[in-house]
């Protein structure tokens, strides 16, 4: 009888302790998600941008431009992953240690494409952008003369990268008023 009042005893603790621990179970998972949701997003918006032989430093320097147009508002649509290895690699890339890039101390939108007809071009809609050459385009596989690039050639970032260029350096080409 002793026995059978303390199991419902130690029953009842435990439904008064559900709640607690299941709330703070969820606020866990839900923190967790969050940060999650963004990598994800990055990841999938790096891919498409980033053939497989991108080498890693401008792999990162996508990553970082969209990690920072997350942050300023801009959403991406969902790509598909056919390569896990890639995107992998991105991701662990990603999670090494991204940054957000900031022009003039603020969070600004970088547009970016995947290859330029040879030069960056400022349309005037994003007055904080300079246009640059990028020559290297014609390297591409998605070379066009048609090409039309405001922002940041993808292409033209891994041609620099592959060449000697730091992540740093490649993006200052793009956006040279990129603050340290």
């Amino acid at each position: 009888m002793k026995r059978r009042i303390f199991l419902l005893i130690c029953f009842f603790a435990a439904m008064a302790l559900f709640p607690i621990v299941s709330l703070n179970f969820n606020s866990a998972a839900g923190t967790q998600k969050s940060g999650n949701d963004t990598a994800e997003a990055v990841c999938n918006a790096a891919y498409s941008f980033c053939a497989g032989t991108y080498c890693d430093d401008a792999i990162h320097a996508v990553t970082d431009i969209i990690y920072t147009n997350i942050k300023a508002g801009h959403t991406y649509k969902k790509s598909q992953i056919s390569d896990k290895e890639l995107y992998e690699r991105i991701l662990k890339i990603y999670n090494s240690n991204s940054e957000i890039l900031c022009t003039n101390s603020k969070i600004l939108y970088i547009p970016v494409c995947k290859c330029s007809n040879g030069s960056t071009q400022n349309s005037g809609k994003y007055k904080y952008l300079n246009s640059a050459a990028s020559p290297w385009d014609c390297f591409s596989e998605n070379y066009s003369s048609d090409n039309k690039c405001e922002g940041v050639s993808t292409d033209g970032i891994d041609y620099l990268c592959k060449n000697g260029f730091s992540k740093k350096d490649a993006l200052k080409w793009y956006l040279p008023d990129l603050s340290d």
